[in-house]
């Protein structure tokens, strides 16, 4: 078996971070889509959202990159994502287990 160079393993690590995250919005945007047909109205994923929105906050891994993907691709672009995340932040949906919380430089 053979050994990545020091650091390479966690480099791997984060750069799989950012196409992770695109998989879940896009599930985030199916389910979404399907939630709508069913209720004949624009219905978000919002539970889904709210727990990816948490697993980023509560990341160890925790880098500019991530965040910058979430904001510029989706919190920034999609009106739906914006409010929601908002929402979730200020109603406790991802923040409750977050008291204290300070991401890691």
């Amino acid at each position: 078996m053979e050994h990545s160079p020091p650091g390479q393993a966690g480099h791997l690590h984060l750069v799989a971070q950012v196409p992770a995250l695109d998989l879940l919005m896009q599930i985030v945007a199916a389910e979404s889509r399907w939630l709508s047909a069913q209720d004949k109205s624009h219905t978000v994923a919002n539970e889904l959202l709210a727990r990816v929105m948490r697993t980023l906050l509560e990341s160890r891994n925790w880098n500019d990159q991530l965040l910058g993907a979430f904001l510029d691709k989706y919190a920034n672009t999609h009106d739906d994502v914006r409010f929601y995340t908002f929402r979730n932040l200020a109603y406790g949906a991802v923040a409750a287990d977050l008291v204290g919380f300070v991401p890691v430089a």
